[in-house]
């Protein structure tokens, strides 16, 4: 059994490891870059009884992939729970992540090694899906504030919203008397709308995604009032497997719902939240907060009872921490949401359906 460390980068990546040197056990580093014929080469000096540790990064599970059948464990260490001090250099980098794999190895267990999960490669397109579809609505949102910024400038002022519509659009060009000002925002429009249509795309690439490998997960979720099958996926996409949540305080604090609690006798200090997890769930949920209170009475009075003597940050982030117990709870046990409502859901279900069918038309048309 050996342990090595590899400090990965885009086109190559630093291995250290220990070998005996004129009868002395020491540190070695070695160079490789990430092509055809060098990865090759490295997987052969690999034995199915070694730990191999991995800096997180971009290419981290791409790579994690590439050499776990050559090993018995690959690990992705989570660096922001690990400090470290010195010079940062490549080969710096390498000696220290040996260290601490040969300490875990060796003394404390590799199971408490602070590791990052590695989900499987459907939760990784549908992760990847997420990521171009925020891109698309930030997109969306630059231009739209573009196109309104012109017409102000104009004198014109049409609200964001009527943007989105086609006669609001159809309004902006005529509105203009400017040659110059009127090409740019009917460039503007067409951006807006290939960007729209991108974003119906990709909704529906994550529907049939969803549809094939989590029905049954999305559609439970989806009896949560208010709780779309976007918002399903989102949290889907950000736990991936409930299984590797102990407790809901824990799939609560992973999710940023739940602050630092300090105590001393009878003093209690809230603090920030842990934000080195996935924040995709909460800043959906937080967009939808009016909407759950309106769809349920059961989270319409929890959130009543508590905004009189909390702030209004508070009261909205302890309502998505109501709605993610709900959902940790349903995801563990199996269970559908005891106040849904049939129709609705009926509903949800069938826009659900109908974008996953669509999805395999763009499949179909893009092969």
């Amino acid at each position: 059994m050996s342990c090595l460390a590899i400090d990965l980068h885009t086109d190559c990546f630093t291995v250290a490891f220990r070998s005996k040197v004129d009868g002395k056990s020491g540190k070695l580093i070695k160079k490789y870059f990430l092509n055809e014929k060098s990865l090759p080469n490295f997987a052969k000096t690999l034995s199915t009884n070694d730990y191999v540790a991995i800096e997180a990064t971009t290419n981290a599970f791409w790579f994690h992939d590439k050499i776990s059948p050559y090993v018995k464990s690959v690990i992705i260490l989570d660096t922001n729970k690990i400090n470290f001090s010195g010079n940062k250099t490549d080969n710096n980098d390498a000696r220290r992540l040996l260290d601490v794999l040969e300490y875990f190895v060796s003394v404390k267990g590799i199971s408490e090694i602070p590791r990052v999960f590695v989900p499987n490669i459907h939760i990784r397109e549908l992760r990847e899906l997420f990521t171009s579809y925020k891109l698309q609505k930030k997109i969306i949102t630059q231009l739209t504030n573009r196109i309104h910024s012109i017409l102000k400038q104009h004198g014109h002022p049409i609200t964001r919203a009527s943007l989105k519509t086609v006669r609001g659009k159809n309004r902006a060009v005529t509105l203009i008397d400017n040659d110059i000002s009127r090409i740019e925002i009917k460039r503007l429009i067409n951006q807006f709308e290939d960007a729209q249509k991108d974003v119906e795309i990709i909704v529906q690439l994550m529907a049939g995604l969803g549809k094939k490998y989590f029905q049954d997960d999305i559609e439970r979720l989806m009896t949560i009032p208010g709780f779309s099958f976007l918002s399903a996926m989102a949290l889907i996409a950000d736990v991936a497997d409930i299984r590797r949540f102990p407790s809901v305080k824990k799939f609560c604090s992973y999710l940023r719902t739940a602050p630092k609690i300090t105590e001393s006798n009878n003093t209690t200090h809230l603090g920030k939240v842990n934000k080195c997890s996935r924040n995709l769930t909460v800043s959906l949920l937080t967009q939808s907060v009016s909407h759950f209170r309106e769809s349920s009475p059961y989270f319409g009075e929890f959130y009543d009872r508590l905004k009189s003597g909390k702030s209004y940050g508070k009261t909205r982030m302890a309502l998505i921490r109501k709605i993610l117990v709900c959902a940790y709870y349903m995801l563990k046990r199996k269970e559908n949401f005891k106040w849904s409502d049939k129709s609705n859901m009926e509903r949800k279900t069938k826009l659900f359906y109908s974008c996953a069918e669509k999805s395999v038309i763009n499949l179909l048309d893009s092969a």
